[in-house]
């Protein structure tokens, strides 16, 4: 992995970013969630560590109580 590409998964780490294991012999994966106002940014990262994914991104829908309404994260 380039060394910006590092960077930039630190960045990640330290912000909005997390890595995650399915079980104890599974590969790592980085898991990051923003709200929709920052799609463009998440296509940005997606294209950076496209050679390294292999799973498109996927939202989930958060009912606010508060708000009464639902939101695409």
């Amino acid at each position: 992995m380039p060394s910006y590409l590092i960077q930039v998964l630190i960045g990640l780490l330290l912000s909005d970013g997390s890595l995650e294991k399915s079980s104890p012999t599974s590969t790592t994966r980085l898991s990051v969630m923003f709200g929709s106002l920052h799609i463009s940014y998440l296509f940005h990262l997606l294209g950076l560590f496209e050679p390294y994914t292999d799973s498109p991104i996927r939202t989930i829908d958060v009912y606010n109580k508060k708000l009464k309404l639902i939101t695409r994260k």
